[in-house]
């Protein structure tokens, strides 16, 4: 299911810095990669796909758009499509394994045409304030949602990233925006 990749895999990007490599077709519009990251690091790349990776192992720094997240274990983040993001291992020469899946989004809505393309997708990859999102396991204190400040649109796209994040992780994750827990999702 997972690609195996060392991260010396180098990111071939243009001049704006957009990578070339196609991630998936258009028929299967996604990528899934397992990623060693134990000397290596992913340097500064945007793309048109959605971007999930999950800590499998170790302590990765992740930069998306000016915002720097530090995720251990278990721990996971959401790169806006279009949004400049780089990662590197914590500590280089320490075990550090991701696995990332890359995904068109019209893999979600089906066509650009479709009112799910038009009311949620797409207003999803427009909203600069989402660059990206740092995604921890919460505790029992924090389990619970708070995504009621955000109107019905908000609250939509985020059940979308956590039944991306269920069936890609299997896990228990907090979702954070701007420094709050704004939803948990929990097996």
């Amino acid at each position: 299911m997972f690609t195996p990749h060392t991260a010396a895999r180098q990111i071939v990007v243009n001049k704006v810095d957009m990578e070339v490599f196609a991630h998936g077709t258009v028929a299967f519009p996604v990528a899934f990669y397992d990623v060693d990251f134990s000397v290596e690091q992913f340097l500064w790349h945007w793309h048109d796909e959605f971007e999930i990776g999950v800590v499998m192992e170790g302590k990765m720094l992740v930069t998306i758009g000016s915002k720097e997240y530090t995720l251990k274990t278990g721990e996971a983040y959401f790169a806006n499509a279009g949004v400049l993001h780089a990662g590197r291992n914590h500590a280089i020469g320490e075990p550090c394994r991701l696995h990332i899946i890359v995904f068109h989004p019209v893999l979600i809505s089906g066509d650009t045409r479709s009112i799910f393309w038009q009311e949620f997708v797409h207003p999803l990859m427009e909203d600069h304030s989402l660059q990206g999102l740092h995604l921890s396991k919460g505790t029992l204190i924090q389990q619970q949602v708070v995504a009621a400040q955000f109107d019905l649109r908000h609250q939509i796209q985020l059940v979308l990233l956590k039944q991306l994040m269920q069936i890609f992780a299997g896990g228990a994750f907090s979702i954070q925006h701007q420094d709050r827990v704004i939803l948990q999702v929990f097996q």
